[in-house]
């Protein structure tokens, strides 16, 4: 994953060099990215590194408006689709910023075009037809990989499982008041991200009167204002309100607080007074400022006792391959251990109908994601002979199983 993410990165520097030519304020941009991406996510560093999708999702989604303002030729904007169609797979609300992308280029081509309304439509259509084209692409492709793979019955209860995981996890259902809401929402972004919301406001009129007359880059600045708008306002009032879940915005914000280095207008004064807002609006967030370090079960270069426990597990599975497909519970109880694992398709769920349960076989279980609540499966893994490894459960489970 960290290899993943410094290629993004990679990639990104090389496209966001493209508007300016000044080596010292993209040093500038560079630094001021990664200070604040550190300080802001402190309380959340472990993102940066496990697979939860927000930081790379983020990632395609800068890289994929990088690339339309590079290129807005047909491959340029099949690209742009393909960038975002990744990120909707890393974490599918970048669904989200996908649409609101859309629209906004809508809008400005349609102000652009000056010479007839029919021609403006005309490019729209294009423009999205072949950015939505490579959106499609590769989720067509991987879902008829998943159906080729699980075969209809599989491929069904994928879906079965995923559409209310999708409702609980992406849309909020507590009854607060709106204004409780939001005061709740701000609250849990100042603790976990030091991060004052209603400033943000101020800073975007700041930084759009700055970059005034410079079409490209206020572009950029748009594009992304509005999805930072669009998904704010869906984070704030429609989703469970998880702060994990608002990565994806907070490193477009960052980003955003970078462009004034880029405009080839500003003085080294003006920029200097920025840079002096900027670090006094981040002051709170340096509070513990070797807190990802400072907890006791981190150890430098050196894996944790979860993390030895997990290649334990993977080793003992390893060993017992005739007896898979492993049970589990959902796929939260298995994820880390798939992915470890030296094959694939090691586990099923622990009702699934094709799994005969006259046989011997394993259930595996990372019980931190563990639901007690689910008593038939509590009682199928009681059954059993259990070891524990860390926070996982192994149970060995005898033919002579009965429900």
């Amino acid at each position: 994953m960290v290899t993943l993410w410094s290629i993004l990165l990679l990639f990104i520097g090389i496209m966001i060099n493209q508007f300016t030519n000044n080596e010292v304020r993209l040093s500038i941009l560079v630094f001021l990215f990664f200070f604040l991406a550190y300080f802001f996510t402190k309380y959340h560093f472990a993102q940066w590194y496990a697979l939860l999708g927000e930081v790379p999702a983020a990632f395609l989604i800068i890289l994929a408006i990088l690339v339309y303002f590079r290129s807005d030729t047909r491959g340029g904007l099949v690209l742009t689709g393909v960038l975002f169609s990744l990120a909707s797979q890393s974490k599918l609300i970048s669904i989200l910023p996908f649409i609101t992308f859309l629209g906004y280029i809508a809008v400005v081509q349609f102000i652009m075009v000056k010479t007839g309304h029919w021609l403006a439509v005309k490019k729209i259509a294009s423009q999205i037809a072949y950015i939505t084209l490579g959106f499609v692409t590769p989720w067509v492709l991987f879902e008829l990989w998943k159906l080729i793979t699980l075969g209809f019955s599989g491929y069904a209860e994928i879906w079965r499982i995923f559409l209310p995981l999708f409702t609980t996890q992406g849309l909020g259902v507590e009854q607060l008041p709106l204004l409780s809401r939001l005061a709740e929402r701000n609250d849990t972004l100042i603790n976990r991200f030091s991060f004052f919301l209603p400033a943000l406001p101020v800073f975007f009129l700041i930084i759009g009167l700055q970059l005034r007359g410079e079409k490209k880059l206020l572009r950029l600045y748009g594009a992304l204002v509005s999805i930072v708008v669009v998904y704010s306002g869906y984070w704030l009032v429609m989703s469970i309100g998880w702060a994990r879940h608002y990565l994806i915005a907070l490193i477009l914000i960052i980003l955003i607080l970078g462009l004034p280095y880029l405009s080839a207008k500003l003085t080294q004064r003006q920029l200097a007074l920025y840079t002096l807002t900027i670090f006094l609006f981040s002051a709170y967030a340096w509070r513990e400022p070797l807190f990802p370090f400072s907890q006791d079960k981190v150890q430098l270069f050196k894996p944790t006792q979860n993390t030895q426990a997990l290649l334990e597990v993977s080793q003992l599975l390893s060993e017992n391959l005739e007896q898979r497909p492993f049970l589990t519970q959902w796929w939260a109880t298995a994820v880390d251990i798939e992915y470890i694992m030296d094959t694939k398709q090691n586990f099923t769920g622990y009702n699934d109908p094709e799994v005969d349960k006259d046989e011997p076989f394993i259930i595996a279980v990372n019980s931190m994601f563990l639901r007690e609540q689910d008593e038939k499966f509590m009682k199928l893994l009681n059954q059993c002979d259990l070891e524990y490894f860390g926070q996982y459960t192994i149970g060995k489970c005898r033919s002579h199983y009965r429900p």
